[in-house]
């Protein structure tokens, strides 16, 4: 059945709305709300039979189809007009309504002969969908005549007799209704429902006024960032998109733009922005290297693809990892950099008493070098005795790994927020000599600990050396030249660092590690300075504030060239 799809605009601006900002352009979630109806229709498989019925010139210019109806007053009058533009099955919408996609749902599957489809316990319908044009048509012109004769029909018993004339264009509903269906003239009589579906629990509402319409942000957060973020499982560093989000997230069926960490669903017909901790993760997490290597053809496309709009990677190493995987030449603008960030904390003063307290924090024994902190703090205890101690969480320590005395194992894969301050608070550095990604190191930061580690995603950037800690070079690294070649899963590249470990390959880091805590174990200024500048490094580069921003401007860049 051949359908077409009216939506009316061509009402006077009133109620605080202009002819040059006219409600139907309102912005729903960063999109003028007139087109968002559009494309919830185009999704839905209404393209080239959408029109706009408008004499407005700002509507005019933004919509790809209009009609200009004759100068009406009455809406009854716009309605009747557009009588060419009807088929054997029409739609009709309204312009200033803002339709959920549980709404729209409900109006293109609409196969009735005549309803009536509005808001609960609205008096009048916010769409319409007909396949008998006659009796629509004689409808209108009834409704046209009483309110020409200042007449408001049969009034429900309810509503006042003497409601002025200024509302016969209202009472023109309850003509259009009799006449349709011969309503009596009660208000509960006007849901019956074999003409009229409500839309009841959802958001789905029409903004006649400036006022209405900031009623409806103020209820509906989302609908004014337009950005679905993803919630899903993310890298510690990517959480505070949950906590400190840049945007209140809109649901994804409402999105222009979605944020995903990592893996991109494979249904995805949306315009996304890709956030990495490494190039190959196209698919979340995985322990086969050689299959990640395999696939990088895969990631290449999706990065040239349109619906590719952005990819955020943690550093200046994580972006050189992009070019060494794929072939960057086009998408240069579709890259950014966006540091990892750690809600601010309060000011460390370092005042707590007793022994050097070393903290290491991770899982991953072997990849994240937990043998070689053990080894560090071993020595540091053969030379400070009890002046020394060490606090390790850790949930995979080998129970036949040779303990420590002064070693405390807090054996657990995620620790709170009480327990967390708490350890900062005892630490006077943080350890971790780790062959593979991290992002700790900014935890350690924000609590002003300062830190002492290899460099994680940035070889360096993160960690300010001499000002903010020291920096202990590895000599392999996960993302390596041995990544999927001489390590092509998980376990063998475990088994390798334990490999180098055992014939002393990796002794450096540790006498290294032990040199500069033997520094800040004899220099207790140093180690208040360094954590005051760890906490400033953090505050300004690595705090949701900063990064918001940049990613606001990123998110509106990108919506702008979707209008």
């Amino acid at each position: 059945m051949k359908t077409s799809v009216l939506i009316l605009a061509a009402g006077p601006m009133w109620r605080g709305w202009t002819e040059e900002a006219p409600k139907q352009l309102a912005p729903i979630a960063g999109e003028p709300l007139i087109l968002r109806t559009i494309r919830q229709l185009k999704e839905r498989g209404y393209d080239d039979n959408v029109t706009v019925i408008t004499l407005n010139k700002a509507i005019q210019a933004v919509v790809p189809r209009y009609f200009e109806p004759a100068k009406n007053y009455w809406r009854w009058e716009t309605l009747a007009s557009t009588k060419e533009l009807w088929e054997e099955r029409t739609i009709i919408l309204h312009g200033d309504t803002i339709f959920s996609p549980k709404a729209m749902d409900t109006i293109v599957d609409t196969r009735a002969p005549f309803m009536f489809i509005g808001i609960a316990n609205k008096l009048h319908a916010e769409a319409y969908v007909f396949t008998d044009q006659d009796l629509v048509l004689r409808a209108a012109n009834a409704a046209i005549e009483a309110a020409y004769a200042g007449e408001a029909g049969p009034k429900p018993k309810n509503v006042s007799q003497n409601t002025p004339r200024r509302w016969g264009h209202q009472f023109g509903h309850w003509w259009f209704y009799y006449t349709l269906c011969g309503l009596p003239p009660v208000l509960a009589a006007h849901f019956n429902p074999e003409i009229h579906r409500a839309i009841k629990g959802d958001y789905t509402f029409d903004i006649d006024s400036p006022t209405k319409y900031a009623n409806f942000l103020r209820r509906n957060k989302w609908a004014s960032s337009g950005v679905f973020i993803d919630n899903v499982r993310k890298h510690m560093v990517q959480r505070t998109y949950d906590t400190h989000p840049p945007v209140v997230s809109v649901p994804r069926a409402e999105a222009r733009l979605c944020h995903f960490m990592g893996r991109v669903p494979v249904n995805n017909k949306k315009p996304f922005i890709k956030d990495i901790q490494h190039v190959l993760f196209t698919d979340g997490l995985s322990r086969d290297y050689a299959l990640m290597l395999a696939q990088a053809p895969r990631v290449e496309q999706q990065f040239h693809s349109e619906l590719c709009k952005g990819v955020f990677v943690f550093s200046d190493s994580s972006l050189r990892q992009v070019s060494d995987h794929i072939d960057t030449t086009g998408i240069e603008d579709k890259l950014h950099i966006v540091l990892p960030a750690y809600p601010d904390q309060p000011d460390n003063l370092h005042e707590k008493a007793g022994p050097f307290t070393v903290l290491t924090i991770s899982n991953k024994f072997w990849g994240r070098g937990i043998p070689l902190a053990i080894e560090v703090y071993r020595e540091l205890r053969k030379r400070y005795g009890e002046d020394v101690c060490m606090k390790l969480v850790c949930d995979d320590v080998p129970k036949s790994y040779p303990r420590v005395a002064g070693l405390e194992i807090i054996c657990k894969r995620r620790i709170g927020g009480k327990l967390k301050r708490k350890l900062y608070r005892e630490a006077d550095v943080f350890l971790l000599l780790s062959l593979m990604q991290f992002g700790v190191n900014l935890e350690a930061m924000a609590h002003g600990v300062p830190t002492v580690s290899t460099p994680n995603f940035d070889r360096g950037g993160w960690i300010q050396p001499e000002e903010t800690g020291f920096v202990v070079q590895p000599p392999l690294w996960h993302y390596g030249e041995g990544f999927g070649t001489e390590w092509k899963t998980w376990n063998e590249f475990q088994a390798t660092v334990k490999s180098k470990f055992d014939c002393g390959d990796l002794a450096y880091m540790t006498t290294e590690a032990i040199a500069h805590l033997d520094f800040l174990i004899n220099n207790s200024d140093e180690v208040k300075r360094m954590g005051r500048a760890s906490q400033e490094h953090q505050r300004t580069k690595h705090s949701p504030g900063p990064r918001n921003e940049q990613v606001r401007r990123i998110y509106a860049d990108i919506l702008r060239g979707l209008e």
